[in-house]
């Protein structure tokens, strides 16, 4: 019940993130909207497995089973982790500057990066395929 809607939130930025493939142009706009579909398709039904199945098979297989309390592990990293969020909500400053400066440097790279690990496309073989009945000519195919 927990997992839920950070479950959906990671399945809706996996979508943002390759939204832009749906508005590429040229040859590879051909190709990319295809292969984004299926790439989008794998976390959607992810996601109803992880709602609906998991649930399901988890009530059958653990219906005997008594909740046990949590480990050591889990009860360090909560104290840890309530001491380190209490530090970052109220040092708000520091965390906004550091979240400027990643971004400011990120958009300062842009030029730099290297545009070449991206395929061109540039295939320049051409297949042509006819297909027709039996006996047809090329005079009444046209």
């Amino acid at each position: 019940m927990k997992m839920r809607r950070p479950a959906l939130w990671a399945s809706l930025m996996v979508g943002a993130a390759a939204a832009h493939i749906f508005f590429t142009r040229g040859v590879a706009g051909a190709f990319l909207p295809r292969l984004s579909q299926a790439f989008l398709l794998a976390p959607v039904i992810s996601l109803l497995v992880a709602l609906t199945v998991i649930p399901a098979l988890s009530l059958l297989i653990l219906a005997g089973e008594r909740p046990k309390g949590p480990s050591a592990a889990v009860g360090w990293l909560q104290r840890n982790y309530d001491r380190v969020s209490a530090w970052a909500v109220g040092a708000i400053l520091p965390a906004t500057i550091v979240f400027v400066v990643v971004i400011l440097a990120g958009l300062v790279a842009i030029p730099f990066l290297d545009r070449a690990r991206t395929p061109s496309f540039e295939e320049r073989d051409l297949l042509i395929q006819i297909e027709a009945a039996p006996g047809t000519s090329l005079v009444r195919m046209d």
